[in-house]
């Protein structure tokens, strides 16, 4: 939900507090001019600082803001096309990228705590959405 947000800034913990330090989104959801994620976010965690990392961090474009959104409401928004829609196949492969992976093996924060994992396990979760697109990717009410 962290990368999923419509707000100029990042959240992050699970009380999705704002982002420290205090950084933009930026124009490109990568960050502002001179401070773009990728100065602090590698390619992986960084067990020592705590700052979590995977390939291509950034922030999920405004359009595609999860907050507040119902189960339906949000199978909806994947595929409209206003809001950045993906075919059933590009989610999956999207599931399937490194930034998307990071939320199953989220390491340790600046503290050495453990970071909150889903709470479905990356099996199981493309295995519903494998399910999901098989039955036609119908949305619920």
């Amino acid at each position: 939900m962290n990368c999923h947000r419509g707000e100029p800034f990042p959240r992050q913990g699970d009380d999705e507090h704002r982002h420290t330090p205090d950084v933009a989104r930026g124009p490109n959801d990568t960050g502002a001019a001179g401070l773009h994620c990728s100065a602090c976010h590698q390619v992986e965690n960084q067990a020592a600082s705590g700052v979590p990392g995977a390939p291509d961090w950034y922030l999920a474009p405004v359009r595609m803001a999860w907050q507040g959104l119902s189960a339906g409401d949000l199978c909806r928004a994947l595929q409209d096309p206003a809001r950045g829609a993906m075919s059933p196949e590009q989610l999956l492969a999207h599931f399937n990228t490194g930034l998307v992976e990071w939320a199953w093996a989220p390491g340790t924060d600046r503290t050495g705590k453990e970071r909150t994992p889903p709470p479905v396990g990356r099996d199981e979760f493309i295995a519903l959405t494998k399910a999901w697109i098989d039955a036609g990717a119908v949305c619920p009410q």
